[in-house]
């Protein structure tokens, strides 16, 4: 069925000639918590009149709900809808210049495909909606963050981050990783110019950390045409190498000046020099600050309920879904981004682990490993709660044994068989979570390759033999998506 799309411009000349609203049926999918109008109040005259409200939506039951700009920290989706849907989304945007000429304000777009929408904030500044194969999609950069929109259709906020004191590239990393970022490449001459103008502004050092390395490296100080391919993809934004060869914001030597021959792969923006764009070694620690950013495809929609529990919104290919662990079951989100709904099921007589999956299986489940040592405290507290034995089967195979009592290096590999709800193997090595032994303790020559968490002892993640039987219960588990 196709979608059948009106579109109507309301002007409001009166008040700010350069922005219109735009209608078209619809609803908003996800986005921040918006303002709610009584039923008696004009919605669309409402958002026109409120220089914060971006968007705003009229229901068929006669509710309108504004949406601020000042409150979309988070992404904020618009579906299509069809006609007789009832629903109602008002596009606050500004005019756009065609040919050097403002558009007329009684020019109105022909068809959705020719709508382009921007809004421009109260301080001057505009934020463009992306139109999608469903509707539109706004985000705008957190407080302080400064939105660029690249040539590979990425949207990226970045914030020029002073570091006290001198840092490697390492602990640059590290910075922006505690502000949920990452370090970003350089790409535009206007970036560069924004990055110069806040390093001037902040006053703490000529010298800020980029992402990307050289790639090849001819060892020419002065550098050659092949010294220009850079892999920026240890920040996943940037991408080509036009910037590299730019007359007035690069300065590259691809080796050290002294010249004591070390390769200059690494990258900095530089304060105080005639050119912004400078090549460092990537062991160079004379640096004063990082260049953090974050792309708006990595904003996470997470809901906190009064209990403190945290439920994710998924991406999905037509807006956001959402969804909550069956009642009884405890929800936890992973590194992956896979969120899963755990459960400490208590059995009556030992199991051996086969038998503990057909009892997952029969709760529409699967056995399930452990990735977290908030995951190892949380079943330690259930097994405590049901009072029935000590052992719990997990799910997880080690795919490689030594054959050596206590494990070396290379037994922590392990095949999680849990319908890819588990990944890594770092909780293995947890000091205070992991006591693995990867032989039977009586030195009977048998192999400990399956996984139990055990009440009562120091270390609760134990390997058991795959055919071990004396195990009171499971934790199973399944993927909510």
């Amino acid at each position: 069925m196709n979608f059948r799309i009106v579109i109507f411009c309301l002007l409001l000349p009166h008040v700010m000639p350069v922005t219109k609203l735009i209608k078209i049926y619809g609803k908003v999918e996800s986005g921040p918590i918006p303002t709610s109008i009584d039923s008696e109040t004009d919605c669309e005259g409402s958002c026109y009149m409120d220089s914060d409200c971006l968007l705003a939506t009229f229901e068929a039951n006669d509710q309108c709900s504004l949406y601020s700009f000042s409150a979309a920290i988070t992404a904020l989706k618009v579906m299509r809808s069809w006609e007789d849907a009832g629903s109602l989304v008002y596009f606050k945007y500004s005019i756009l210049e065609q040919n050097g000429s403002q558009v007329s304000l009684l020019q109105c777009p022909a068809s959705f495909n020719d709508v382009d929408l921007t809004f421009t904030s109260e301080t001057g500044e505009s934020y463009n909606w992306k139109k999608t194969e469903y509707g539109f999609s706004f985000a705008r950069c957190r407080d302080g963050w400064k939105e660029f929109d690249r040539s590979s259709g990425v949207s990226v906020c970045m914030m020029a981050v002073s570091i006290p004191g001198y840092v490697n590239k390492t602990l640059a990393q590290e910075k922006c990783e505690s502000l949920n970022s990452t370090l970003i490449g350089l790409e535009t001459e206007e970036e560069a110019q924004w990055m110069f103008g806040e390093m001037k502004r902040l006053k703490a050092g000529g010298r800020y950390w980029l992402a990307g390395e050289r790639i090849t490296n001819s060892g020419i100080y002065g550098c050659t045409s092949t010294d220009f391919n850079v892999n920026w993809g240890d920040d996943g934004m940037t991408t080509g190498n036009d910037i590299m060869k730019h007359p007035t914001i690069a300065d590259l030597s691809c080796l050290d000046k002294k010249p004591y021959g070390k390769a200059e792969n690494c990258f900095t923006m530089n304060y105080g020099s005639k050119s912004f764009l400078n090549d460092v070694t990537c062991n160079y620690n004379k640096v004063n600050g990082a260049m953090c950013a974050i792309s708006f495809n990595d904003v996470d929609l997470t809901f906190t309920s009064e209990t403190g529990e945290r439920y994710n919104w998924k991406k999905t290919e037509y807006g956001f879904s959402f969804a909550r662990c069956r009642d009884g079951w405890k929800g936890f989100y992973r590194s992956s981004g896979v969120s899963v709904c755990m459960m400490a099921v208590s059995i009556p007589e030992y199991v051996n682990k086969t038998l503990a999956q057909e009892k997952c299986e029969s709760l529409s489940s699967t056995l399930i490993g452990l990735e977290t040592e908030e995951e190892a405290q949380w079943m330690l507290d259930e097994i405590i709660k049901l009072g029935n034995g000590k052992r719990y089967w997990l799910a997880g195979e080690r795919i490689t044994n030594s054959g050596i009592f206590n494990c070396t290096s290379t037994d922590f590999n392990v095949n999680w068989d849990d319908d890819g709800m588990t990944t890594g193997n770092d909780i293995m090595k947890h000091p205070k979570i992991a006591g693995l032994s990867c032989m039977d303790k009586a030195a009977r020559g048998n192999t400990e390759n399956c996984f139990t968490v055990n009440y009562g002892v120091s270390l609760p993640l134990n390997d058991v033999g795959c055919a071990y039987s004396r195990v009171n219960g499971a934790m199973c588990g399944y993927k909510l998506y």
